[in-house]
């Protein structure tokens, strides 16, 4: 009698080893690696055997694939309320060090901007500053606007190496 138990044991582990394996297959396939497909098969086993009990699933593999499918739904719609989560709760402000490394920044820009020719520096602040176009500036300064683009790119050149290549 103990001798049939074990055989019949067998099979079961060997039935239930063959099932697993092919669940895993269908889960690797839908998009999921490693433990994470383990983790859905025995999550979705557990749906189908919840759902079985109500009423009984005539297509199983079709089933078990849609119980998949809709847990990869579910964790990507967790993921992303988490991601917004994670945005709603993050400090606006920058920390000290980084507040201290801007105003670092800041001086040197100030600085720099002050050391540009006149006619330069003029050019560049009313782009980026006065928020004029080429034309404009070229206008308001009475020069070309190939004359504007050489003051506004030789003060872009020096900020730029003067913070660093930013």
């Amino acid at each position: 009698m103990k001798e049939r138990l074990t055989k019949q044991d067998d099979n079961v582990n060997s039935d239930f080893i063959d099932i697993y394996a092919r669940l895993l297959t269908i889960a690797r396939s839908i998009g999921y690696r490693d433990s994470a497909a383990e983790d859905r098969v025995q999550e979705a086993c557990l749906r189908m055997l919840e759902a079985g009990k109500a009423t009984p699933i005539r297509d199983q593999e079709n089933y078990f694939k849609r119980i998949l499918r809709n847990l990869r739904i579910d964790g990507a719609r967790r993921a992303s309320r988490d991601a917004v989560l994670d945005e709603d709760m993050a400090d606006p402000q920058p920390g000290p060090d980084r507040a201290a490394q801007a105003r670092l920044e800041l001086a040197k820009a100030a600085k720099t901007i002050e050391t540009l020719p006149p006619r330069c520096r003029t050019a560049f602040e009313l782009h980026r500053f006065g928020n004029l176009s080429y034309a404009e500036i070229a206008q308001r300064m009475g020069i070309s606007i190939s004359m504007v683009e050489k003051h506004i790119a030789e003060a872009v050149l020096r900020l730029a190496t003067a913070l660093g290549g930013r």
